[in-house]
């Protein structure tokens, strides 16, 4: 499926490049003993297929954020997530280019699109009292602890015990951790309730320590590799929010804000907006719904796209969740 998929893509691109490509159409693409099969053959059976419409709805929706936002993509963002996303993989990000079938210029291309994606969803974020209340409730300041990730649970048992016996954590973290970055800084990091880089569990969980307090182990899914990884954390600094909402208003309009851009309601009317300011039209009438999952002219069509839409678009880092094959933040179809 992912041959004929490619395909279907190389179809589109050379439709769209040049029309005087159509003669070419009727040329053998696959031949076989008593037939053939010609690259309009392909292309008028394909094209009805569901994968190469969520494809080809990506390819327009990439195409008309990037025209009018990908300005507005520094260079220094673009290498900034490509960094990010090559320390994620670490050893394997050359092997999982090459099975994506991508490589490391079409990667920042696809990045960028994503960058693009992004800035297209949160020019149309608008922020009320409302949200920042909201948002206020979840809320939690930035905490330093030191942090031990193990990947077998009874190592992990064994470390907690160790530190519950007053061995000293700074060395647990040089002879155990296996999360290379914060190994490096003594296994010190700091983050907050919105931060996307530490595992959920292991945030609800220091958030909970007091003093120097030690966890329990705290078990979280590997995104990547969707084995378990387990954690041991330290608290060095802990802070209440207190009762001052102003205080952290920046970082509440930020939760608020990206809580917006992962609603479905909210991207497919985003959407939908900025393919009628694009003008887009679907003049095949075998692809006159490819953009039915972003029409939101009545709730009934915004529901069934919520569903859609929630296969196709990964986050701004998830690249590694999909091995390199997308880039993009889940709950979108693009």
């Amino acid at each position: 499926m992912k041959k004929i998929v490619s395909m279907f893509i190389l179809i589109i691109g050379t439709i769209t490049l040049s029309a005087c490509t159509s003669n070419s159409m009727e040329q053998s693409a696959i031949t076989f003993k008593g037939g053939k099969f010609t690259e309009q053959d392909i292309f008028n059976k394909i094209k009805k297929s569901n994968d190469s419409k969520s494809i080809l709805q990506s390819m327009i929706v990439n195409k008309v954020f990037v025209d009018k936002y990908g300005s507005k993509v520094t260079d220094k963002e673009i290498d900034e997530q490509y960094k990010q996303t090559k320390e994620q993989l670490g050893d394997s990000f050359d092997s999982q280019l090459q099975a994506a079938g991508m490589t490391k210029e079409t990667l920042k291309e696809r990045i960028k699109e994503n960058l693009a994606y992004d800035k297209g969803l949160k020019a149309h974020v608008k922020i009320t009292d409302a949200d920042l209340k909201t948002a206020w409730k979840s809320f939690h300041p930035e905490v330093q602890v030191q942090m031990i990730k193990l990947s077998d649970e009874k190592e992990a048992k064994d470390v907690k015990e160790k530190a519950d016996k007053g061995e000293d954590f700074s060395k647990l973290v040089k002879e155990k951790s296996t999360d290379e970055a914060s190994k490096k800084a003594d296994g010190k990091v700091k983050f907050d309730s919105q931060t996307t880089t530490i595992p959920t569990e292991v945030k609800e969980a220091a958030f909970k320590l007091k003093g120097n307090g030690i966890s329990d182990v705290i078990s979280s899914i590997n995104s990547t590799s969707y084995a378990y990884d387990y954690y041991v954390v330290k608290m060095i600094k802990n802070q209440s929010k207190g009762d001052n909402l102003e205080k952290y208003k920046k970082e509440l309009k930020e939760i608020a804000t990206q809580t917006q851009m992962n609603n479905n309601e909210f991207i497919n009317k985003t959407i939908d907006e900025e393919l009628k300011a694009a003008n887009v039209k679907i003049k095949d009438k075998d692809l006159t719904d490819v953009l039915q999952a972003y029409q939101t002219t009545d709730s009934s069509k915004t529901k069934a796209s919520d569903t859609k839409t929630t296969d196709t678009k990964t986050s701004k880092t998830k690249l590694s969740d999909t091995k390199v094959s997308d880039t993009k933040t889940t709950n979108s179809s693009k």
